[in-house]
């Protein structure tokens, strides 16, 4: 028999679960099944000690190449903004990510049951890059409200497709109640723009940036046109925000995912990354109550994520459309003169990003939610995982 293992309706309309492999032809005679997708795997985007790096001794030190003390100077440290992280999780009560004796730690979802605290290092650390509250290594916006930590990823660091569904299910249906947000991902998957799986979190993502700024990491592959799925993800109407790596000199990093990216269905702007922050030798938090020298496009894409809430903080009615046109004119351009593949419109500065930003802006009218007829990710028991997409029943 079917044994469902999770289910997510707005961001994808999809159900997880164990079948028989005899019984997979039956339900692909279905009526409202579209296709069946492999469950595809997933990985945090850091990077070992391998690199040849210029290592940054403190976080205060890459804030200063985005000139986040400044962004401070007019006011804005974050205060009042949340930020989803989807991740390996956050250690709750680490030292630098408690304020006034509480955790900073607002809501935690495990997308699976055997998840507790935490399950690897690296969202501890990414969290810490956004809002450490240690005098040594402080965080680009420690006043933010706190965190909805979503884990998703094993203690290998990786996920899979059913997960990341789920978790961006989750910071979709939550994001009303902890508004204004920032969503950060330092994950991703090598590029293919025709993969059906990949398409499905790329069109979650996209519907997620409906609701808040969306940020992903540029991905570590290094060479040309291998920008991340699902940071490559674009629509023509909206496009997550896609941060590239560089060193404490303004150097692209060498394992930076550079464009153009590849042109799909739901990946329609090739011109990736958008922006690029510091990632090499970041020293941020980890487990237990300690820190660490981390390099990888995750730790460039919470600097940026952190300059988000500096913004938000200022005018909580940004769109990730908004977020993204002032990011990239207000970058200090690096690399060819204008855009370019590495460094997209060059290096985030925090300070000129929130001096753009301007006065509230009326919010939207949103969309009534659609209601579709359930779709299946189904996995064998020779553990392959497969997707369905259905017809809309109607809308509320």
């Amino acid at each position: 028999g079917f044994q469902v293992t999770s289910q997510t309706v707005y961001v994808a309309n999809t159900i997880a679960g164990q079948v028989p492999a005899k019984n997979i032809d039956d339900i692909v005679q279905k009526p409202y099944v579209d296709k069946i997708l492999y469950d595809i795997q997933l990985q945090l985007m850091d990077v070992n000690s391998k690199h040849d790096v210029k290592t940054l001794t403190t976080l205060s030190d890459s804030l200063k190449e985005i000139r986040v003390e400044q962004a401070w100077e007019q006011g804005y440290t974050g205060q009042g903004v949340t930020i989803f992280e989807i991740d390996s999780g956050i250690q709750n009560d680490h030292p630098a990510l408690i304020r006034d004796g509480k955790s900073l730690v607002l809501k935690q979802f495990d997308v699976d049951p055997s998840f507790g605290d935490y399950t690897a290092s690296h969202g501890t650390h990414v969290a810490g890059i956004i809002a450490s509250q240690d005098s040594t290594y402080r965080g680009v916006a420690p006043g933010i409200k706190g965190f909805v930590d979503i884990v998703a990823f094993d203690e290998g660091g990786y996920s899979k497709l059913s997960w990341i569904l789920k978790a961006l299910e989750i910071a979709y249906n939550n994001a009303d109640k902890y508004k204004p947000a920032v969503s950060i991902n330092s994950w991703g998957t090598f590029p293919d723009p025709s993969s059906d799986e990949q398409n499905e979190i790329r069109k979650a993502a996209l519907k997620l940036a409906e609701k808040m700024p969306v940020v992903f990491a540029a991905g570590n592959f290094g060479s040309q046109s291998t920008v991340a799925a699902p940071g490559d993800a674009a629509n023509g109407r909206n496009e997550v925000i896609t941060v590239a790596a560089v060193d404490n000199s303004g150097d692209i990093a060498q394992f930076s995912s550079k464009g153009p990216a590849k042109i799909g269905l739901y990946s329609q702007d090739s011109n990736e990354p958008d922006v690029s922050a510091p990632g090499v030798g970041i020293t941020s938090t980890v487990p237990v109550n300690d820190f660490k020298s981390m390099s990888g496009t995750s730790m460039a894409a919470p600097h940026v994520a952190g300059v988000i809430a500096l913004m938000l903080s200022k005018n909580p009615d940004l769109t990730n459309k908004q977020c993204l046109d002032i990011l990239m004119k207000t970058a200090l351009d690096r690399g060819s003169p204008g855009f370019d593949y590495s460094y997209g419109a060059g290096i985030v500065q925090a300070d000129k990003a929130v001096m753009s930003v301007s006065g509230a802006i009326a919010s939207s009218t949103s969309l009534s939610p659609t209601i579709w007829e359930a779709i299946y990710i189904i996995m064998m028991m020779t553990g392959v995982l497969f997707v369905v997409e259905p017809k809309i029943l109607g809308v509320v």
